[in-house]
């Protein structure tokens, strides 16, 4: 197992969370890549690969405010660790079931973190930001999905122009 696209992968959490964040985010909406890294991640690797991942994945996120950053290892991990499991069990052969897994993870996260956050009017919260912050990111998921699938092709592509 070699460390680099993980590395890799670090990076883009850590320079999207300083300098992309911002710009991305429309109407106090945006892509939670994190936790959608940590899923697709555990979709396509082991075990150990996912609960070291997110929990490398938590400390780089805990490190803007160390206050949280036990609750946020502790959940980035276990968001792996779960991916891992439900992947083992469901048959992730479709699109469908990917992004519903994604989905899932991601909204699950969101809303861990509003209780970790602990925000007032909890119940607005999850449908003000962790609703819509997990569809956006479905979005980019599905983006993922269908070019690592083969779905979309610089030759399908070239073929509407």
């Amino acid at each position: 197992m070699t460390l680099i696209p993980y590395l890799l992968y670090l990076f883009l959490i850590a320079c999207y969370e300083i300098l992309l964040r911002p710009p991305l985010t429309f109407a106090g909406v945006s892509i939670c890549l994190a936790p959608l890294l940590v899923v697709t991640v555990a979709v396509y690797k082991s075990e150990l690969t996912s609960l070291w991942f997110g929990f490398a994945v938590g400390l780089l996120l805990g490190a803007a405010d160390p206050r949280f950053m036990g609750w946020l290892t502790l959940s980035t991990a276990t968001l792996g660790l779960m991916a891992f499991y439900i992947r083992t069990r469901l048959n992730l052969d479709s699109l469908k079931a990917r992004l519903l897994l994604v989905f899932g993870g991601v909204f699950t996260y969101n809303i861990v973190l509003l209780i970790i956050h602990w925000s007032h009017q909890f119940i607005l919260r999850v449908f003000d930001t962790a609703l819509p912050d997990a569809i956006y990111t479905l979005l980019l998921a599905w983006v993922f999905f269908c070019i690592k699938d083969g779905r979309w092709t610089l030759a399908r592509f070239k073929a509407l122009f």
